[in-house]
């Protein structure tokens, strides 16, 4: 009986023991003062961006809204910065392999389903009658495409001659398949876009692109600039 009450105390005194020691941590932990936040340099720090950056004496986050590394940051931490100034570089090497690729195709052309195969690197015309460079007929906000498009500014439209549909009854006969209009150059088709984003239009609608795709992306990599336009395609 004696022995019973022995090891019951001696539990209970094991169990108190045990509860002031945890409690005794508990109370130090509670007591002690917060660690001070570590706060990252943009050196080294995730970088970034929600929003636009205003000329505010505040904090400025950046983050691309497309998953690409940033590969230099531009300004300084704590430096104050201007509403549309260039804050960080991001790598655009996907950009350059997806208009190598489209430019791989030239020289044995394979971009529409016809398969043409022609050489369009030099001065011979594909299936479709266009070459190397891709030829403008017209660009300008157009507002007789559909609502959705037009809005208030107008959707802004570059019709590219030629086409390899070849339709007869093409209501751009002209242009489709007499290809009037202009050669131009990848510079100049970005100063198009830009031009027309300027005027503020909506999107820019790319009609008969199929065939001078490996154009458009030489030029969106100069006209696009932050998340960039909306792009249209129309046959």
């Amino acid at each position: 009986m004696k022995l019973r009450k022995l090891i019951v105390l001696l539990i209970f005194t094991v169990t108190v023991i045990v509860g002031l020691n945890y409690t005794l941590v508990s109370l130090r932990k509670a007591a002690a003062p917060p660690e001070p936040a570590k706060t990252p340099s943009l050196d080294d720090a995730p970088v970034r961006l929600y929003g636009r950056v205003e000329p505010l004496h505040r904090e400025v986050f950046l983050g691309p809204p497309q998953p690409r590394r940033v590969t230099q940051i531009l300004v300084k931490e704590g430096q104050d910065v201007k509403r549309g100034q260039v804050l960080c570089k991001l790598e655009s090497d996907a950009e350059q392999q997806a208009v190598q690729l489209a430019l791989d195709m030239l020289p044995s052309c394979t971009l529409c389903p016809r398969q043409c195969r022609v050489n369009r690197t030099g001065k011979e015309a594909g299936y479709c009658g266009t070459g190397r460079q891709a030829t403008v007929a017209s660009y300008s906000p157009h507002f007789g495409e559909e609502p959705p498009l037009v809005g208030d500014h107008g959707s802004g439209t570059i019709f590219f001659s030629h086409c390899n549909l070849q339709c007869v009854f093409c209501q751009n006969h002209d242009i489709s398949i007499q290809g009037d209009g202009h050669i131009i150059f990848p510079d100049q088709l970005a100063a198009m876009m830009i031009r027309l984003q300027a005027q503020g239009c909506h999107n820019i609608n790319l009609v008969t692109p199929t065939h001078v795709v490996p154009q458009i992306l030489e030029a969106l990599d100069t006209a696009v600039t932050g998340t960039g336009p909306v792009l249209v395609a129309g046959t």
